[in-house]
């Protein structure tokens, strides 16, 4: 589908009346303030202008007539109430560089919100610093690599990537100045375990998990009890990435 530029639905002398000003509207304009000679839009009716720009908004790619495979996951799996609540303007017009004494209001509800999330999650803390999935990996990855050099331990260079993961999962380990082993899936899509094993040696860094879907968290819940035990001598650290952290949290307990 091609959509015409606006300027190719023109015809000279074509407006929408509706929109005129209204008479008088330009009197508290300085004469010299106006224009000379008009401005060069697009002349179309009203009715040409709406279905113009709907039929460009039907070319984007939309949530409510797509499907998204990976990325995008806060949008994608947020209900619309909670981008509702975002778009206060209480939460809008807050400056970041505002004062803290001016902001104890939405202090307050960030700090909730994390007390929130590491109750339900176990974790012994939270951040809400990192503003997109893969800040939050690189965030991880940083701070793995302080615990490593804290310890003395050098040795550790190589990160286990499964095959289905982000692309920032591979681009993180890069930038923190690791080597990259990537593990194939099956054909359901599990981790193959072989080729896990294969590869998995005394120099390993960090284990990064991508749980893209619910399967996928049921799938790894059955075997990471296993798998943890197993990679923890090696690793002592893993880093999940949570695509849909929903289905990580189902109803009746969500602590590991």
């Amino acid at each position: 589908m091609r959509e015409k530029l606006i300027f190719e639905h023109s015809v000279p002398g074509r407006s929408a009346a509706a929109q005129y000003p209204v008479d008088g509207a330009m009197a508290p304009l300085p004469e010299a303030l106006r224009r000379r000679t008009p401005p060069r839009l697009p002349e179309v009716s009203e009715l040409q202008a709406v279905r113009h720009f709907t039929r460009l908004s039907q070319l984007n790619f939309s949530i409510d007539t797509h499907f998204y495979p990976l990325g995008s996951c806060t949008m994608k799996y947020n209900p619309r109430a909670c981008n509702q609540y975002a778009m206060l303007p209480e939460f809008l017009g807050r400056h970041p560089l505002a004062p803290d004494a001016t902001g104890q209001g939405i202090l307050q509800c960030l700090y909730e919100l994390q007390e929130m999330l590491k109750e339900v999650t176990g974790m012994q803390g939270v951040s809400l610093t990192p503003m997109a999935g893969a800040q939050g990996e690189f965030a991880g990855v940083a701070m793995i690599r302080a615990y490593h050099k804290a310890r003395n331990d050098h040795a550790r260079t190589e990160i286990i990537v499964p095959d289905a993961a982000h692309g920032t999962n591979p681009a993180t380990a890069t930038m923190c100045g690791c080597t990259v082993k990537e593990i194939p899936s099956l054909a359901n899509g599990d981790i193959d375990i072989d080729a896990l094993r294969a590869v998995v040696g005394r120099y390993l860094y960090v284990r990064m998990g991508q749980l893209a879907t619910a399967a996928a968290c049921l799938r790894f819940h059955l075997i990471s009890p296993r798998l943890a035990r197993w990679l923890h001598p090696f690793t002592r650290k893993a880093l999940r990435q949570l695509a849909s952290a929903d289905a990580l949290f189902p109803s009746g307990g969500a602590k590991p």
